[in-house]
């Protein structure tokens, strides 16, 4: 409420100081200058504390807090120009930096919101234009992808998603409108086809060494950004989706001792049916 009362009320001194001017009233005019200054001053103070709780060091919800509140800045003050505050500017390279360590955060709330902050920062202020640091980024969000450790897929693929709607892609292969979640798929399939021979040798060493878990989380995650009825008629894209469904269930199949059954205490023996086959749950398809 106090943001939208300095909004509006920044709005209606500008009208004021534009008439003042009209009518020659120096003395009017330096006196709503002087508010408008005011109003801003408190601003930028505020973004300052906001950027400091995202520093390292405070505590996820005090993250959670400057998080709430650089989002309902950004919803107030985002689209209007206004003379006490310039929500583009406010994301410098320094701030912009400290958002993206906020994709970290092992609060998954925390995740989501720093994630539709950064959507709309430019290449620029996240020290992206330059390819060869943009593809530095995309191969460290695919040794976080390939991790064991399950807040790191979840960075992983915030960090995927958020590289797929970058101007300039990582990835020279790309082609057409989703031709950077095409290529980023294809790399996630090749690497889950490698985990998926690991852990037919052997489920210990994969999953100390590669999970599957968090390369099919990323999968389903960039998934959710395209809608597959306007991408299947596009060149590769049929046989990318029968390949991933391919191996989900070569994952389900690898995964199913440890995970097809329904006890806390882990493992069941698959039951079987009349003819002596084995029998699989629903948990061993949904891996």
């Amino acid at each position: 409420m106090m943001l939208y009362r300095l909004k509006d009320s920044s709005k209606s001194f500008e009208k004021s100081v534009k008439e003042s001017q009209k009518r020659g009233d120096i003395d009017g005019e330096a006196l709503l200058k002087g508010k408008l200054n005011v109003y801003k001053s408190f601003l930028e103070n505020l973004w300052d504390l906001l950027m400091e709780g995202l520093s390292p060091g405070y505590s996820y919800p005090q993250r959670t807090t400057s998080l709430l509140i650089i989002t309902t800045v950004r919803s107030i003050f985002k689209d209007d120009k206004c003379a006490i505050l310039d929500y583009k500017a406010l994301w410098d390279s320094r701030n912009s930096g400290l958002l993206l360590q906020r994709l970290t955060d092992t609060f998954d709330v925390n995740k989501v919101m720093t994630f539709d902050l950064l959507k709309e920062i430019t290449q620029e202020c996240l020290r992206w234009e330059d390819p060869n640091e943009l593809h530095k980024m995309y191969q460290c969000a695919l040794r976080l992808a390939a991790s064991s450790k399950p807040h790191h897929c979840e960075t992983a693929a915030y960090l995927l998603r958020l590289l797929a709607q970058q101007n300039s892609p990582p990835l020279k292969r790309c082609q057409g409108k989703h031709g950077m979640v095409k290529a980023v798929l294809e790399d996630l399939s090749g690497e889950l086809e490698m985990q998926i021979s690991r852990g037919r040798s052997s489920l210990l060493e994969a999953a100390v060494s590669g999970p599957m878990y968090s390369i099919l989380h990323c999968v389903r995650a960039l998934l959710s950004d395209i809608v597959p009825r306007e991408v299947i008629n596009e060149s590769g894209w049929l046989d990318l989706f029968q390949k991933i469904l391919s191996l989900s269930l070569e994952v389900a199949d690898v995964a199913s001792p440890t995970v097809c059954n329904s006890s806390p205490e882990g493992y069941i023996p698959e039951t079987s049916d009349s003819t002596g086959e084995k029998c699989y749950t629903l948990q061993g398809v949904d891996v």
